[in-house]
């Protein structure tokens, strides 16, 4: 968590890069211009990690999500409190806050509504408490190519039939749950 989560924040508040993986990397050292260089923090949240000790792996541990709770297509678990977590921790360094990544692999996309409603619910709650949360980008419009793995996992709100000629693109129904969102948010149009 220190070091994912906290190191780069803390460099910006600084000036000072502080990063300690034991056995790896020790750094400790002053960068120039650094504080107080950015104008918002960006936040790519999809789940949380659970971390077990494993003597079987390099790392001496292992990822895990605990029986009985809900997981997307990729395995990982769907956890909106942590999204909430994340934007009041970091509201605390004053920043307005953007949450610039946020959604699931759902090859159907028929529990990808209910993720879009508990996530954004979840950045209500932050900004109830006082978060200055800006902008959510939803992960993503249309299914796409993930890095790590290929075209098989369905993140968009839109499926793209990769097989067409055309590429032709379908609502999922994570749509108009998105647009009904969008209608309540009680924003004028722009001009």
């Amino acid at each position: 968590d220190s070091f994912f989560n906290e190191s780069v924040p803390e460099a910006i508040r600084t000036g000072r890069i502080r990063l300690s993986v034991p056995g790896q990397v020790s750094i400790d050292r002053p960068v120039e211009d650094l504080k107080g260089s950015i104008d918002y923090f960006g936040i790519n949240y999809y789940s949380r990690d659970y971390v077990r000790q494993y003597f079987g792996e390099p790392s001496l541990s292992r990822q895990y999500v605990p029986r009985g709770r809900e997981r997307n297509d990729l395995g990982w678990e769907l956890y909106p409190e942590g999204l909430y977590l994340f934007l009041t921790r970091y509201a605390e360094f004053g920043l307005p806050l953007i949450v610039t990544e946020n959604g699931m692999a759902d090859h159907g996309g028929e529990r990808r509504p209910f993720y879009l409603q508990s996530h954004l619910y979840a950045v209500e709650q932050a900004r109830a408490k006082g978060a200055d949360v800006r902008g959510y980008f939803h992960w993503s419009l249309l299914d796409n190519f993930e890095w790590a793995e290929g075209y098989e996992p369905k993140f968009g709100l839109f499926s793209v039939d990769l097989e067409s000629p055309e590429k032709t693109r379908t609502e999922t129904p994570a749509v108009a749950t998105f647009q009904e969102i969008a209608r309540n948010l009680g924003l004028s149009p722009v001009p």
